[in-house]
This record gives C-alpha cells, sequence and structure tokens, in this order.
C-alpha cells in the first residue's frame, strides 16, 4: 500500500491507481512486477565490463578541469520543484546552499573525469511507473512509461557534458526533440504539412 501511496503523489494526480496490474495484485507481488517489466525494458544488452587502461585519452588536464562557473551554470539550469532521487538531494538543495561548496564540486567531478569513475550511488534511479493514457486500461503495464529518478549531483554532471559537448552535436530542422530552440507546435505544424 505504500508502494502506491508513492506513486500517487509523484503521479501528482486525483486518478484512481489500480489494485491489480497484468492480473498482479498485492503491493509486493505488483512492485515485483514493475522491476521486472522495467528490467526487462531497460537491460536489454548485457554490461559489459572493460580494462580502462585500453583506453587513452589524448587530452590536457585543461580539457577535463571542471570550473567553478561551469559547476555554477549547470546548477542554475536545474529545475525546482522536482523529486529527488535516491540520494534525497533536492535541486533548491544545490540552488540555495552557500557558494562555498561549488569549488568542492569542482574538484570532486574533475576527479570523477579524470579516473572515469562515478560511485555507484550516483548511477542509481529509482524508475516510477507513470501512467500513459489515463483514458485507457489502467491495470496494463503496457499503460505505463517509467520516468527515472536520478540524483541531483548526477543530473549537475550531465548538464556540465551537454554544455561542452552541444556545439558538435548537429541536428536535422526535423528533429524537434533534440533541438532546443523548437517549440512543440512546429512539429505539429511539420507533421500536418506531410
Amino acid at each position: 500500500m505504500q508502494f502506491w501511496k508513492e506513486i500517487q503523489t509523484i503521479n501528482n494526480s486525483n486518478t484512481p491507481l489500480p489494485t491489480t496490474i497484468d492480473n498482479t495484485t498485492g503491493s509486493d507481488k505488483i512492485l515485483k512486477l514493475w522491476r521486472s517489466h522495467f528490467y526487462d525494458l531497460f537491460n536489454f544488452t548485457h554490461r559489459e565490463t572493460y580494462d580502462k587502461t585500453r583506453f587513452i585519452l589524448e587530452t590536457t588536464i585543461n580539457e577535463v578541469t571542471v570550473t567553478v562557473d561551469e559547476v555554477s551554470r549547470a546548477i542554475d539550469k536545474l529545475d525546482c520543484n522536482k523529486t529527488c532521487g535516491l540520494d534525497r538531494v533536492y535541486a533548491e538543495n544545490l540552488k540555495y546552499c552557500s557558494n562555498r561548496i561549488l569549488p568542492l564540486l569542482s574538484l570532486c567531478i574533475t576527479g570523477f573525469f579524470i579516473h572515469g569513475f562515478l560511485p555507484e550511488s550516483m548511477l542509481s534511479v529509482v524508475l516510477v511507473p507513470i501512467i500513459k493514457d489515463k483514458s485507457g486500461n489502467i491495470t496494463s503495464k503496457e499503460n505505463y512509461r517509467p520516468i527515472a529518478l536520478a540524483s541531483i549531483l548526477s543530473k549537475v554532471i550531465e548538464l556540465i557534458i551537454m554544455d561542452r559537448i552541444e556545439t558538435c552535436l548537429l541536428t536535422q530542422s526535423n528533429q524537434f526533440a533534440l533541438n532546443l530552440n523548437m517549440e512543440q507546435i512546429n512539429a505539429y505544424m511539420y507533421l500536418k504539412r506531410l
């Protein structure tokens, strides 16, 4: 029952959540169903371990170093009022804390980049099922899409990397999801013309 209460809070919806999903009942059994469904969905390939010593990066320390300004810009881009990940750190915690933390985060993220390592806790996410079509069959697992609640620090790192590589990303004019300057209405109008 606690599982569904948390899902209801995250969904922020008045839609009643089902007590049965694909003929599975009981919170524990439904939780196992979601775990299996999402595992199959996101782990269709095997994680390969590789020898990190085989990869020699031809970079200088300046290319790997994360500056305080980069960290500050990434934190400024974080959305407030979002659910936190497993680390229980909210975007607001970083946005409104002292600027004295910026050099520490800069050093920490630089260390991650230099050593090519992220702690497992930063790679772990909480997968939450969200109803796709509220007027559809809410007892079918196919009517749910997962959202991943990642740690805030992993989002900061993601934003830093995106800032660094976005000039290298080339998109076509009809790749609306990847183009930051396009609006949803443009995608609709383009589709309508076809």
